[in-house]
């Protein structure tokens, strides 16, 4: 069933050439702390997406396909299943430096195993954006524009 529906995923959008790139799963290992089984998990993960690269592959579509990490891990745990490195480089405020080595990280990454990078999400919760977006809310609601605090 499952193979069905890549099948038909790739039957009607594998040539689509407004598609740039395949992401096959969202976030995969994105596991918040430790399991007992957390080892077994990510080696049926790791062979599930490696299984719909295969498919997709199977079926010729004729874009890169990715796999969308959060960052945490190297790229390079997907192997083969991706044929360019699409993460998401959460910065959630505080040491720029260290978010900036995190990016450089996945740069070299991309240049030693020679596969683009794309940085497809970028978060910035620091204290300017949330007064931002608070008083949008409130402009919305309101009807009135809110000072930024």
């Amino acid at each position: 069933m499952f193979e069905d529906y890549i099948d038909a995923l790739c039957k009607a959008f594998g040539q689509e050439e407004r598609i740039l790139v395949w992401d096959i799963c969202n976030e995969p290992m994105a596991y918040n702390g430790e399991f007992p089984a957390m080892e077994t998990v990510r080696q049926y993960e790791l062979a599930w997406l490696h299984k719909i690269a295969d498919r997709m592959r199977a079926n010729e579509v004729s874009q890169p396909l990715g796999i969308g990490s959060r960052g945490n891990e190297p790229m390079e745990v997907f192997g083969d299943a991706c044929d360019v490195y699409l993460t998401h480089l959460y910065y959630v405020g505080g040491d720029t430096d260290k978010f900036e080595a995190k990016v450089l990280r996945f740069v070299e990454e991309s240049k030693k195993n020679n596969k683009p990078f794309i940085k497809t999400i970028t978060l910035d919760f620091n204290v300017k954006l949330m007064s931002l977006i608070d008083s949008a809310m409130k402009s919305a609601k309101t009807g009135k524009k809110e000072k930024v605090k």
